[in-house]
């Protein structure tokens, strides 16, 4: 198949980038042919964003299919405007004039879309975020006799990324010297300059190698992430063997997580969770295992949704 991708990768932005990473890295290892422009023709289109960094946009689509109109033309779901308003919804309704089908990253943001959002679009289906290859590696077990590491990141400096949650950890790594001395909490990314967390290491954005290497070096994940659509950075740690904690109203993570961690109340002591966490480690350790093996890929999914309309 020839298929377009409306974006490419771009080293500044976030798991957005990261899905076409992916995404076009198991078509292409599939044998399928991927471009980022509409000059020859194609199989399919994907629809991957629909503000500023398009490489092409709807008026294009729309000639586009004036000359090649059996082309399937598919828009993924990824933002229903959760964190900020930016007209993600009137973007999808006009899209959806043009599209053979609409592609959700999860069941959550499927259901949000029609009940909050009253989003009643062509052909839907879901496909979970999964990550490119450097992420499919799982980190060794946790050796119990080490504190635990524990992990966060970010790219986005949105404060509905869970930073006051983050800053609540901090003052309590400052008062709580037994939590200080059984853990490590490290941050990666940007975060608001209120939000200065002076208890964790802190990095840098990382990305691909660099970020997945730094991810399997910790041994557990945490997000307080508000109304996520589709958790890329949770897939990430997940692929490589960090079983999670997450905070509550969390859109899809918790449908990521599954069974691979738990659900924290950020009003209880974080000493706590963690305590927890290390007692059923093993059990979400060997559920991740089990869950990556023999999985359908993202881009066979995709394949086949698109296939079906050829």
């Amino acid at each position: 198949m020839k298929i377009a991708i409306n974006t490419r990768h771009r080293k500044k932005w976030g798991g957005g980038s990261h899905f076409v990473t992916a995404l076009e890295e198991g078509l292409i290892k599939s044998g399928h042919s991927v471009c980022h422009g509409l000059s020859r023709k194609l199989n399919a289109i994907l629809v991957v964003s629909n503000s500023s960094n398009m490489c092409f946009g709807r008026k294009q689509i729309e000639k586009y299919l004036s000359k090649y109109p059996k082309t399937a033309v598919f828009q993924r779901i990824n933002n229903l405007d959760t964190h900020a308003k930016k007209g993600n919804i009137k973007r999808y309704k006009k899209f959806n004039k043009i599209t053979t089908g609409t592609i959700y990253v999860s069941e959550w943001a499927k259901r949000y879309a029609r009940d909050k959002k009253g989003l009643d679009l062509r052909n839907e289906f879901v496909v979970v975020n999964d990550v490119s290859d450097s992420f499919k590696h799982m980190r060794d077990r946790w050796d119990k006799s080490m504190p635990l590491k524990i992990l966060t990141h970010h790219w986005s400096t949105n404060v509905a990324k869970g930073f006051d949650v983050y800053k609540k950890i901090d003052n309590e790594l400052k008062s709580n010297s037994k939590l200080r001395s059984d853990t490590e909490f490290m941050y990666i990314g940007r975060f608001p300059e209120k939000y200065k967390l002076k208890h964790f290491v802190v990095k840098k954005s990382l990305y691909k190698e660099k970020l997945a290497e730094k991810i399997r070096s910790r041994h557990v994940y945490i997000t307080a992430s508000l109304l996520e659509c589709g958790a890329y950075h949770v897939m990430e740690a997940l692929r490589c063997g960090l079983p999670v904690m997450y905070g509550p109203n969390g859109g899809s993570v918790g449908e990521y997580v599954g069974d691979c961690g738990f659900c924290f109340d950020p009003n209880k002591p974080m000493k706590r969770h963690v305590d927890r966490m290390m007692n059923e480690y093993d059990m979400y350790y060997d559920r991740i295992v089990k869950r990556f093996e023999n999985k359908e890929s993202m881009s066979d999914q995709y394949l086949r949704i698109m296939k079906s309309f050829l």
